[in-house]
């Protein structure tokens, strides 16, 4: 069975924002279309790791404040 993919449509953009777009497609030698989703990619996919990145440092720090209460240790 094939799937499908749901459109996107993007409303009131600026004629600047849709130049860049096409520049970019044409110097990656893509669609103006498929620059869209590689950059709407590439975004989503940074954020959900600066999310990761995130989380990973609250429990680090979370391990750390643990340590120290167990130890006695209040500096830093």
């Amino acid at each position: 069975m094939e799937r499908v993919m749901p459109d996107l449509i993007l409303r009131n953009v600026e004629e600047s924002l849709v130049a860049a777009l096409r520049t970019l497609a044409v110097q990656h030698g893509r669609s103006a279309e498929a620059e869209h989703r590689e950059l709407l990619a590439t975004a989503l996919s940074q954020a959900r790791r600066k999310k990761i990145a995130e989380v990973l440092a609250t429990m680090a720090t979370g391990s750390l404040q643990r340590a120290r209460a167990r130890t006695g240790d209040e500096t830093g």
